[in-house]
């Protein structure tokens, strides 16, 4: 996963991938004008670790939706587990959240892609995304997709297999 928050980061990144992919057809280019096969498997290896990063990258990126569409609540009731957390969501709009540290109860709320847990003395807000086609919650949300750590959060009970 390829990330960054550095102002022209990606700029750089790209800059930096290229360069290596094209020192790699370079190296491929002199091992066959030179006939040295060490030369031509070093420079193909090296174009196709660049690819490689470049593919599964994309293809990483291409499965997570960042603001999902939801037909109603009952998409997202249930429990949510993940990283020894569990996120128990009922349809009546109340929620209780236990980690090895917390044990919160209270209500909860939806706006689009963020739940908002309230209670007494804990408030936080998670978001939901979608990756490969299944509902995460993020116990973490982000501000910047740039800043994101790849914690994809807690699964929906009835996809955890």
């Amino acid at each position: 996963m390829i990330r960054t928050a550095i102002p022209f980061g990606y700029a750089f990144i790209a800059l930096f991938l290229i360069t290596i992919f094209m020192g790699g057809c370079l190296i491929f280019t002199l091992g066959w004008c030179f006939r040295s096969r060490i030369a031509k498997r070093s420079g193909l290896g090296i174009a196709a670790i660049v690819v490689a990063a470049v593919v599964s990258n994309e293809m990483f990126e291409s499965s997570i939706e960042w603001n999902p569409t939801f037909k109603s609540d009952a998409d997202i009731t249930g429990t949510w587990t993940g990283g020894g957390q569990m996120v128990t969501l009922a349809p009546n709009m109340t929620f209780r959240c236990q980690s090895p540290s917390t044990n919160y109860s209270g209500i909860w709320s939806r706006d689009d892609w963020n739940l908002y847990l309230r209670s007494d003395s804990y408030t936080n807000t998670m978001r939901f995304i979608t990756f490969r086609e299944q509902y995460r919650l993020m116990t973490r949300p982000l501000g910047d997709p740039d800043e994101w750590d790849g914690d994809l959060g807690l699964k929906h009970q009835e996809d955890v297999r």
